[in-house]
């Protein structure tokens, strides 16, 4: 399991993160802006710093290069969350 994380500023994914990492789970957040970036002390994350309209391919290449099997997010109203439902299925 290699979810990406993405959600409102809280140490909610922080702690998450925590937890499956002890559980011996790898995770990777993806960081939209510096908010995203402050409550993060948890293993790898990486920084979604192009154009919105580059998120697929980008979400696409994450995918397939760090092995990701699942992915948690806050909610599907999101532009960034409403493609990782659709896409994982079309990469199986």
């Amino acid at each position: 399991m290699h979810p990406p994380l993405q959600g409102p500023l809280s140490k909610y994914y922080a702690r998450t993160a925590h937890h499956l990492n002890a559980m011996g789970t790898r995770t990777l957040k993806v960081h939209f802006c510096g908010s995203d970036v402050h409550d993060w002390a948890q293993g790898e994350a990486i920084r979604f710093t192009d154009k919105p309209e580059n998120w697929a391919l980008f979400l696409e290449a994450l995918i397939v290069s760090h092995g990701v099997t699942d992915i948690l997010l806050h909610g599907d109203r999101r532009y960034y969350h409403k493609l990782p439902l659709a896409l994982p299925k079309r990469l199986t």
